[in-house]
């Protein structure tokens, strides 16, 4: 469960939390935090109670997005015992520290192999390592095409948020011409928005299935 902060309830909620909390730094009209947000909602069911899972506003609220120094969203902060540990810009970078994180717990969680099991161990080395190899190309480059649409996206949903702001203005409303025009490009914006996002939503499907 995400519970939503503010600037009133940072500080109790977050800053002295007795457990680490994943602060999600969002916005309505963005795009790429409509994608994370069910994915991070099972990296918490994943983790427990060893983390909680703080959603900001950050157009709500401007002093917590100027104190952390904001410059793309979705941001998110691990931050433990008032004291931020990790902090990811981009989605890309959080996918890389989540995985990690997994890694580390799973880790903590194996048991020790037993000797007896090395010799086996040892003899799958060689087509363990040919798999791994060309698993290793696709990863690379579907996180390459990845990291392309999520840059599409981002860019899109700029100039939407630009189209908006015009849209905003009553000045285009005395000219009918230009208002369908820039009505026109913004209804166009939305579409390309919505193929961007699908092409997004199954890239990051495809490298989900690939760190299986």
């Amino acid at each position: 469960m995400v519970f939503s902060v503010s600037e009133r309830t940072f500080n109790q909620e977050v800053l002295a939390s007795p457990v680490p909390v994943l602060v999600y730094f969002e916005a309505p009209w963005c795009a790429l935090c409509r994608v994370i947000h069910p994915l991070l909602l099972q990296f918490q069911t994943q983790c427990g109670d060893e983390i909680k899972l703080a959603g900001v506003n950050a157009d709500q609220n401007f002093k917590l997005s100027n104190t952390y120094r904001l410059k793309s969203l979705p941001t998110l902060l691990l931050i433990e015992k008032g004291i931020v540990k990790e902090f990811k810009g981009g989605y890309d970078e959080w996918v890389s520290w989540k995985e990690r994180m997994e890694k580390q717990r799973t880790t903590a969680s194996k048991k020790p192999v037993l000797p007896e099991k090395s010799v086996a161990t040892v003899t799958q080395t060689a087509p363990t390592q040919q798999i791994s190899k060309e698993k290793k190309k696709e990863v690379q480059r579907t996180q390459k095409l990845f990291q392309q649409a999520e840059k599409e996206l981002a860019d899109a949903t700029v100039i939407q948020k630009e189209l908006e702001k015009k849209l905003a203005d009553p000045s285009f409303y005395s000219n009918k011409e230009e208002f369908l025009k820039l009505e026109a490009a913004y209804q166009n914006c939305l579409k390309n928005i919505k193929f961007l996002t699908a092409n997004y939503e199954k890239l990051f499907e495809e490298m989900m299935q690939l760190g299986e």
